[in-house]
């Protein structure tokens, strides 16, 4: 981790209270996945990656994840975490669609109409007596 001018140090080495170096960072987050069980590739990048992959299937927008990640440009962002596989673009899609809210307004007219033939119904038959 080089330490740019103006950007805030966020890992220290609790026993000197110094920054972590990028080794020093490396090594912490080795020995914690291999406490965790963690298999596979697993680095300081892939937990940037990963980080970045579910904070956008969780609904977090393109331009805050790229300012969180430091880019300059939105478009590399994009470029490198915004990259769906079908089934994630038909969920997104069903959970953000206008064409949600229509359905759902659909749903609660048809919902309305039956409420309120059944209230006509019971008034009818209430006052026939049957």
């Amino acid at each position: 981790m080089s330490h740019r001018h103006g950007v805030e140090v966020v890992f220290y080495n609790l026993e000197t209270l110094q920054p972590l170096t990028r080794n020093g960072l490396y090594q912490v987050l080795r020995r914690m996945a291999r406490r965790a069980g963690v298999k596979g590739r697993f680095n300081p990048h892939s937990l940037r990656h990963t980080f970045a992959r579910e904070y956008i299937r969780a609904g977090g927008d393109l331009a805050t994840l790229s300012k969180l990640l430091g880019h300059r440009d939105v478009s590399t962002t994009v470029s490198h975490y915004a990259v769906f596989t079908d089934r994630e673009i038909a969920e997104k899609h069903e959970k953000y669609s206008p064409a949600r809210k229509l359905r759902q307004c659909d749903d609660d007219q048809s919902h309305n109409d039956l409420e309120n033939s059944r209230s006509l119904r019971d008034d009818d038959q209430s006052q026939t007596g049957g």
